[in-house]
């Protein structure tokens, strides 16, 4: 991943996301298409890791990813 931007005003920007209702991985790719849709170019996604809750609210295990990109945005 290039670390400089191709274009004057672009920020490189790491955004973690997490889904652990319904269709979690649907949410994931729905999310990230939401995501390019506003303008912002994603250039990596890490795995998609499956972590447990906490903080004591029994709730279902989440689905999470990092994304990494470059937004006009900030």
């Amino acid at each position: 991943m290039d670390y400089e931007p191709k274009e004057p005003g672009q920020h490189l920007i790491y955004l973690g996301l997490g889904s652990n209702l319904g269709r979690r991985a649907a949410n994931l790719h729905a999310g990230l298409q939401l995501l390019q849709a506003a303008g912002i170019r994603l250039e990596a996604l890490s795995s998609v890791y499956e972590t447990a809750p906490w903080g004591g609210v029994e709730q279902p295990d989440f689905y999470n990813l990092v994304a990494a990109g470059w937004t006009g945005l900030a």
